[in-house]
């Protein structure tokens, strides 16, 4: 997926120094397996928007964050089998969910990165 992410302005003292970041993402996952003579497939297309509390330390390539995201899946489902038609299916849902993760800084403009949420 791709991931973008911008911070608002400078640090904020009311936040304890730490910096506000507005974001968006959108990936897609897939998968399809077999067995029996059935064939299905799965694939879900995720699309965020989300707000990130960066907190600062001092003297240090670490970047670690807490955040909330609003976003819209889109999924598609397919099953075809042995003396059945192909059949497939449609959906979509708003979700609300938060996150945690952390950037290290490798140099200047480039880090790598974990994250995890609900």
């Amino acid at each position: 997926g791709v991931h973008g992410e911008k911070a608002i302005g400078g640090p904020r003292p009311e936040l304890g120094n730490g910096r506000i970041g507005v974001g968006a993402s959108i990936d897609m996952y897939s998968y399809s397996d077999g067995a029996f003579g059935y064939r299905w497939s799965y694939r879900v297309i995720p699309v965020t928007g989300f707000v990130n509390y960066h907190v600062t330390l001092k003297e240090s390539k670490l970047d670690p964050y807490a955040g909330i995201g609003l976003g819209y899946y889109m999924v598609s489902t397919s099953v075809d089998g042995i003396n059945t038609s192909a059949s497939s299916a449609r959906g979509s849902a708003l979700f609300l969910g938060v996150q945690l993760g952390a950037r290290y800084f490798v140099k200047p403009n480039l880090a790598v990165q974990a994250q995890t949420g609900v």
